[in-house]
């Protein structure tokens, strides 16, 4: 998904699939941007190819100490891995040789790239466009035969039992919690096939669009249109353009006759942008109930993506997410007619609170295990030396002396200061009822996301730290609770209270654990990566030149939170 980069960022970030920079508003952002057919096209390509080699190479060499394979460039490459489960550390940019299977001349991957195939992957992407598998928060799935909210998901199984029939000759498919669906797709590898099984993810349903905004749209947001060289639709980058990827490459593997040697795991949910509450949480008691717990070998779901970055092309893969926690401020104050109020109202309390809160904003810090700084050092190191930005360049040359002034140089751009500090949004503001009533409650939404070196605890004693001088001169009652309703801090203002603040923890994910990037899966992954890439640019540049794969954090949250217990080999790409 192209991101929108501030012009004077230090470093241009990836753009991340499922990324709310996506308003609902604006005709061009609303669509989750859309791509040219050209572009379209070699972005569905590509995702079948990764998807199609990655189930392949995977495999053939995961659980295998060394393993021979043919790298795209001449010559072959003895791998020898020997389970090493550590990160590279903060300097790790070293480059896997691109990996290909070459036991299967049927798989190759010149097949797929045809004008013909093309067109018709992305027909029956734009079909998965065209129906509206829309998630609607505190709207659960219904027992009901007429639950109009979630019609989208039965029909949508519908349309994939069609385009992809091998699919659903072949695989284990199973309806989780009605809408999410489980695919298997046993290996044949022996005893051993359905140890460290690979597991491919991605959800179907995509944000509500505000019908007030509807006739804004240039196309509307379920057409499905490919029009003038854009393909247009609410989910096209959000996230079923890796969903039909996945879909596309099993179907062409099946056609070609393969059958993996390891079990392939299919998962998608129904309900990622609420949360996956309902869904992924639903599919991970499935696959812990088959037994599945810390045996997947590899987890793959959406995440971070493909960008130039001065000048070279890099692959973007998160290793790491971060925390998340949702505040609820309310303010309760004495009703009362609007001739008769006091200096302030419960909406001015409010104001001065979160205005105590935008004005001490989280501070940054860039940490060695923090896998933006590697994506930092890698861009330096790979980039076009014309392009780089030599103060950034300077600073990481010189760390860790120059630790401080880097972190308040990200911290200074939008784009680069969620990726070394909590961030804070105040999303949501209600009170009052008539102009002329005083408002008896007022209450505001506040959305954090957690920084790797803080947990949400943290963040809650920070909030209240902050509040702690407007209570006191304001005269209120203040009273926080976590998400489970425990009291963590109480401050009494005494008789004459003027109001209650009341700070309530609705929502709480603490940072996911970081994904090794060494070891058989990152290897396998990233060889792939790069030599599907290669592959996918060779109509662009004589050969085809791989990206630079980077470790990346990715700053909003995916249905990964669920499986944390399945691997710790969890990749977002």
């Amino acid at each position: 998904m192209p991101s929108t980069v501030a012009k004077a960022a230090p470093l241009p970030l990836p753009a991340v699939a499922g990324s709310v920079t996506t308003a609902v508003r604006a005709p061009t952002d609303a669509l989750h941007p859309p791509f040219s057919p050209a572009v379209a096209s070699l972005r569905v390509l590509r995702l079948v190819l990764l998807a199609l080699a990655g189930v392949a190479v995977y495999c053939a060499v995961l659980g295998h100490l060394s393993v021979v394979l043919a790298p795209a460039s001449p010559g072959s490459l003895l791998f020898a891995w020997y389970g090493s489960n550590g990160n590279g550390g903060p300097n790790s940019c070293q480059q896997v040789d691109p990996l290909i299977p070459t036991f299967n001349v049927n798989l190759s991957l010149d097949r797929l790239d045809t004008p013909e195939y093309r067109a018709a992957a992305i027909e029956r992407f734009a079909g998965s466009l065209r129906i509206p598998t829309v998630s609607y928060r505190g709207v659960p799935p219904d027992d009901s035969e007429g639950d109009a909210d979630h019609a989208g998901f039965p029909a949508i199984h519908a349309y994939f039992e069609r385009q992809f029939p091998h699919v659903h000759a072949q695989l284990e498919r199973t309806v989780v919690n009605k809408y999410s669906l489980l695919y298997v797709w046993r290996g044949t590898g022996g005893a051993d096939a359905d140890a460290a099984p690979l597991m491919l993810c991605a959800h179907m349903d995509v944000v509500p669009v505000l019908e007030a905004t509807r006739d804004e749209w240039v196309h509307d947001p379920f057409s499905g249109d490919v029009d003038d060289g854009y393909v247009w639709g609410r989910g096209a980058a959000d996230t079923k353009s890796t969903l039909l990827g996945i879909l596309e490459a099993v179907e062409a593997l099946l056609v070609a006759g393969f059958t993996p040697s390891k079990t392939v795991i299919l998962a998608f949910g129904h309900d990622e942008e609420i949360s996956g509450l309902v869904g992924a949480k639903a599919i991970y008691r499935k696959l812990s109930e088959l037994g599945y717990d810390g045996k997947v070998g590899m987890l793959i779901d959406e995440g971070t993506d493909i960008e130039v970055q001065f000048g070279v092309e890099f692959a973007y893969v998160s290793i790491a997410e971060k925390g998340y926690i949702d505040i609820e401020l309310e303010v309760e104050t004495p009703g009362g007619h609007a001739s008769m109020p006091e200096r302030h109202t419960g909406i001015g309390f409010m104001s001065q609170a979160i205005t105590a809160l935008e004005a001490h904003p989280f501070a940054p810090k860039l940490t060695d295990d923090n896998p933006f700084l590697t994506a930092l050092q890698c861009a330096t190191t790979y980039g076009d030396p014309v392009q780089v930005d030599p103060v950034l360049a300077w600073a990481l040359r010189h760390l860790p002396a120059t630790r401080g002034a880097l972190e308040r140089y990200l911290d200074s751009e939008r784009t680069t200061r969620p990726f070394v500090a909590t961030s804070q949004a105040v999303d949501i503001v209600q009170g009052g009822a008539k102009v002329n009533a005083l408002p008896e409650r007022v209450t505001a939404a506040i959305n954090h996301r957690v920084a790797l070196h803080q947990r949400t605890a943290d963040v809650e004693r920070a909030v209240v730290a902050r509040l702690r001088p407007v209570v006191a001169v304001a005269g209120l009652n203040l009273t926080a609770t976590d998400v489970d309703g425990r009291v963590y801090a109480a401050i009494e203002a005494g008789p004459r209270a003027a109001g209650a603040l009341r700070v309530r923890s609705v929502v709480t994910l603490e940072t996911a654990p970081v994904s090794p990037t060494a070891g058989p899966a990152w290897e396998v992954l990233a060889g792939t990566i790069r030599h599907v890439l290669a592959a996918a640019s060779a109509d662009e540049v004589e050969g085809g030149t791989p990206p630079v794969v980077t470790p990346m954090l990715m700053p909003a949250n995916t249905d990964t939170r669920h499986y944390w217990n399945l691997t710790p080999n969890i990749y977002r790409f």
